[in-house]
């Protein structure tokens, strides 16, 4: 009878520390859950976050674009203008040289 009695004993007390092993387990598991469930609301944060600045960012590179679309269209009416001017200094340049020649030269006169 001592026999069963210290057996039921150690049942017993097997039984209290699997029951508060269970209850530690349980404590553990929802404070990791816990800690899981901060960090994914931190992560998801920082991914609205993330998304927000990429679209900024793309709004910004539309807005470059679209100004240096703005600058090459300048560039080139400039260009053009240029070589427009270009056109006209040297017409002016010959025509320059045309009337130096006649009024300087003593044999050419004009009519």
């Amino acid at each position: 009878m001592l026999f069963l009695g210290n057996f039921a004993d150690f049942l017993q007390d097997g039984f209290h520390k699997l029951n508060l092993a269970n209850t530690e387990i349980t404590q553990w598991k929802s404070k990791f859950d816990a800690e899981v469930a901060l960090h994914h609301e931190e992560v998801e944060e920082l991914r609205k976050n993330m998304l927000q600045k990429q679209a900024e960012f793309e709004e910004q590179i539309e807005i470059m674009l679209q100004k240096i679309s703005q600058l090459e269209k300048a560039k080139s009416r400039l260009q053009s203008e240029v070589e427009v001017l270009i056109v006209d200094l040297e017409a002016t340049a010959l025509s320059h040289a045309i009337l130096d020649i006649l009024i300087c030269s003593p044999t050419m006169k004009l009519l």
